[in-house]
């Protein structure tokens, strides 16, 4: 019994391990409206998501993740709204974004292993709502686009 319980331990712990961290950034949590006040996202494994909403037709969202390898950066954004992704340098350059990826909503982009990077979010449009959702996904996994 003690051999199948610790067996089914590890198996939880290697399953935990494997999972997508998720990264949610809703109301009450500190604001995240500029490089300084960018919200970590911790890539555990190959990727992680991050969630978030738009306030307003000018509310920008920004994130900084430690990378590792070739970064693929996705954004969904909800129902009837076209939100984009820009990817910055540490020095805050823009390195590209969706609005001029040949990946549709993806951007695809060689990253040096141990620099810090920032993403923004923003509306395209103007559309923005309080309720629905984005999601933001940061992999190092890139899947065939």
């Amino acid at each position: 019994m003690k051999k199948m319980t610790k067996a089914a331990v590890f198996f939880l712990i290697l399953a935990s391990l494997m999972m997508p961290l998720h990264v949610y950034a809703e109301c009450g949590y500190p604001p995240k409206d500029s490089f300084e006040s960018a919200e970590p996202i911790e890539i555990s494994g190959m990727h992680a998501y991050a969630f978030g909403t738009m306030e307003a037709p000018e509310d920008e969202d920004f994130y900084r993740f430690t990378s590792s390898t070739v970064a693929f950066i996705s954004l969904e954004s909800p129902e009837g709204k076209i939100y984009d992704a820009y990817l910055y340098d540490k020095e805050y350059n823009l390195m590209s974004s969706t609005c001029n990826s040949n990946y549709g909503s993806s951007i695809i982009k060689r990253t040096v292993p141990g620099q810090v990077y920032f993403i923004k979010v923003k509306s395209r449009d103007g559309s923005f709502s309080r309720e629905s959702t984005y999601r933001l996904l940061v992999s190092y996994k890139i899947p065939f686009v």
